[in-house]
């Protein structure tokens, strides 16, 4: 597992939280007939889900409103665009509220991105201005761990994304502000000096 301390990720801010209202439904297989229509790419994405719904799919983060459940988005149609819509959102839907989006699956680039309980709180925060996560750290970091195994599972590479902390430049490790060394000052009180000290050999 690797982590990325860059939060510019092709996750769609439009998509952390949307409206939950769906029931919980487990990812059917379409007919025979229709299958033969799908492309390859959107049969991975289906069995992706159907995968972590049969190991994944009793898992929860509970807190003190709402309890979520963990899903990955099936593929809507019969195409991924030839793999270019190949991305599969892992999301948190509560019970009651807002869905949240914890993530992202592409098997086609083979890779898996888990946003960090920090990433979260800083986009929660900023969409509803100020509010902080319906669920504790740990509630979090505890399911996110079982999620990020099911992925690693199916060999895909993991990213931990977790929000970019700025730096103040001249500050101490202990954050106090400190300046820079005076080079100038320096030099010239030394020039000066020496100045004055050939002046004084002159004269004696």
């Amino acid at each position: 597992m690797t982590t990325r301390p860059d939060p510019t990720i092709p996750l769609d801010d439009d998509l952390d939280e949307v409206t939950a209202g769906t029931s919980e439904v487990e990812p059917q297989r379409p007919p025979a007939s229709s299958r033969a229509k799908l492309t390859e790419f959107t049969l991975k994405a289906l069995s992706l889900a159907e995968r972590f719904q049969r190991s994944c799919g009793r898992l929860r983060v509970v807190g003190p409103i709402a309890t979520f459940r963990i899903e990955v988005a099936a593929p809507e149609g019969e195409t991924t665009g030839g793999g270019k819509q190949s991305v599969q959102h892992i999301s948190l839907v509560p019970d009651v509220g807002t869905t949240i989006v914890m993530g992202q699956a592409d098997q086609m680039n083979g890779t898996c991105e888990l946003r960090s309980y920090d990433y979260l709180a800083q986009l929660h925060a900023r969409r509803f201005k100020g509010q902080s996560l319906p669920f504790t750290r740990e509630a979090y970091e505890t399911t996110s761990t079982a999620v990020a195994a099911f992925f690693s599972e199916q060999k895909l590479r993991l990213t931990v994304v977790s929000p970019v902390v700025p730096t103040a430049v001249g500050l101490t490790p202990g954050g106090a502000p400190h300046s820079a060394p005076p080079w100038g000052g320096i030099l010239v009180t030394l020039i000066v000096v020496a100045i004055l000290g050939v002046a004084l050999l002159r004269m004696f």
